[in-house]
């Protein structure tokens, strides 16, 4: 692994890390989540952002994806949670899906899939995705989201 990849993973975690305790937007910073703490949410902020996120509030979901993924272990919760503040417009979620899918690379669909989701977080303003797009340059076919 080069020191450029380094630095871009390194960006990505640091920006996750900043998503879950730092930012506070809308709703979603009722229930904050203390970097101190590390990515540890109570059962009962668990709910309220759940409840949040199916409220619509993308900040919630990608919380909760961060949560999963990087707490609980649970990759499927974090996809889902990520897809679904990325399917409504959160740019992070965008990539981060985008990342998740690369490591899956040698099918097609995964493929087309993952360039999807770089070219929405590009398209919505996240300058790693161009990197990680110039990445996907050899996959063939049309970037396709599944419904």
């Amino acid at each position: 692994m080069g020191k450029k990849h380094s630095k871009d993973i390194a960006r990505l975690l640091v920006s996750a890390i900043a998503m879950c305790g730092l930012l506070t937007i809308s709703s979603a910073a009722e229930v904050p989540l203390r970097l101190d703490r590390g990515l540890r949410l109570t059962p009962a902020k668990i709910v309220a952002l759940k409840k949040l996120g199916d409220g619509g509030d993308n900040e919630a979901c990608a919380r909760l994806a961060i949560y999963y993924d990087f707490y609980a272990g649970d990759k499927e919760a974090a996809r889902i949670w990520f897809e679904k503040a990325a399917r409504n417009g959160h740019v992070q979620s965008q990539y981060n899906l985008g990342v998740r899918l690369m490591y899956r690379i040698k099918d097609p669909a995964v493929c087309r899939e993952a360039r999807a989701w770089f070219q929405m977080a590009l398209d919505s303003g996240e300058p790693l995705a161009r990197k990680a797009l110039d990445d996907l340059s050899d996959c063939a076919g049309e970037a396709v989201i599944p419904r």
